[in-house]
């Protein structure tokens, strides 16, 4: 599958891809755009995957 960012955000470059259990990946503001980064975990499940916004981990300051 892909994923495309709303307006006004882009992808990381530090995603976690599959194949695996779990990928996940970071939408970013825009720089002169003062929201928060937005952290992805994607899971396949038995109706297919799908996505939720989970808080940092402290490494990824």
């Amino acid at each position: 599958m892909s994923w495309s960012p709303a307006d006004g955000f882009h992808i990381d470059d530090d995603v976690e891809r599959g194949p695996s259990a779990v990928a996940r990946l970071e939408a970013e503001p825009g720089d002169d755009d003062e929201r928060d980064d937005l952290p992805y975990e994607i899971r396949c499940g038995r109706s297919g995957p799908w996505a939720k916004v989970v808080p940092d981990s402290p490494d990824d300051d």
